[in-house]
C-alpha cells in the first residue's frame, strides 16, 4: 500500500511535467496576458505541489512557497508593465532557484529513500531528467535575456523563451538528439549546451547503476 501511493505521488508528479512541457512547447508567446498567467500559475504549482508529495514535508512547502509567491507576482508585474531586464532576469532566477531545489528532492527520493519502492524511484528518476531539462531552458533563457543572440534557427526566425523554442533545444540537447535546426552561437551558450548533454549522461548512468544493485538483490 505504501509503494502504491508513492508511485502515485511521483506518477502525479510526471503526469504534471509532461502536461507542462507539452503546454510550454506549443503555446507560442504573445498569446495574452491571462495565458500566460494561467501558465505561470500551473508551472510553479507543478513545483511547489510536486516537490511537496515527494518530500512529504511542511518546511520543503514553506520554502518552495518563499520562493514561487515572489517569483509568480514579479512574473506578471513584468507581464503587465513594459518587460525590463531586471525583472526578468528575478523571475528566471527565482524559478531556477525552484527547480534546483526540486532535483534535490527528487534525487533524494529515487536513490536514498529506502521505501520508495523500484517502481516510484524509476519514475521519480524520470521526472529528475524533465525537470533538469526545463532548469537548462531557463538558464538558457536568462542567458537570452542578459545577451540577446546566443542561439541560431535555421529558419532565419528568433529564438526566444516565449515561443517554447529554448525548451524544445534543452530537450534535444539533453538526450543528445541534436537535429540541428536550432545551434548555439556564442561561447556561452555552447559551453552551456555541451554541459547540459554531459550532465544529462551522467544523470542517468548514475541514475541506472542505483537501480541494479535492488534488482540483483532479490
Amino acid at each position: 500500500m505504501m509503494d502504491r501511493k508513492r508511485l502515485g505521488k511521483s506518477g502525479g508528479l510526471l503526469v504534471g511535467l509532461l502536461l507542462l512541457i507539452l503546454i510550454s512547447g506549443v503555446s507560442p508567446g504573445g498569446n495574452g496576458y491571462l495565458l500566460d498567467l494561467l501558465i505561470w500559475v500551473y508551472y510553479l504549482l507543478v513545483f511547489c505541489i510536486g516537490g511537496y508529495l515527494l518530500s512529504a514535508s511542511k518546511h520543503w512547502l514553506k520554502v518552495s512557497l518563499c520562493l514561487a509567491i515572489p517569483t509568480f507576482l514579479i512574473g506578471v508585474l513584468s507581464s503587465v508593465v513594459e518587460p525590463s531586464m531586471t525583472l526578468r532576469l528575478v523571475a528566471h532566477s527565482g524559478a531556477l532557484l525552484l527547480q534546483a531545489l526540486m532535483i534535490l528532492v527528487v534525487i533524494k527520493f529515487s536513490l536514498f529513500d529506502e521505501t520508495s519502492g523500484e517502481i516510484g524511484r524509476l519514475v521519480a528518476g524520470v521526472c529528475g531528467y524533465l525537470i533538469f531539462a526545463l532548469l537548462c531552458a531557463n538558464l538558457y533563457g536568462i542567458c537570452e535575456t542578459v545577451l540577446p543572440g546566443g542561439f541560431h534557427s535555421n529558419d532565419g526566425r528568433p529564438v526566444t523563451e516565449e515561443s517554447g523554442t529554448l525548451l524544445y533545444f534543452s530537450l534535444v540537447t539533453l538526450t543528445t538528439l541534436g537535429y540541428g535546426d536550432i545551434s548555439p552561437a556564442t561561447n556561452l551558450t555552447r559551453t552551456l549546451s555541451a554541459l547540459e548533454a554531459v550532465l544529462g549522461s551522467l544523470y542517468l548512468v548514475i541514475f541506472i547503476a542505483s537501480l541494479i544493485p535492488r534488482k540483483g538483490g532479490k
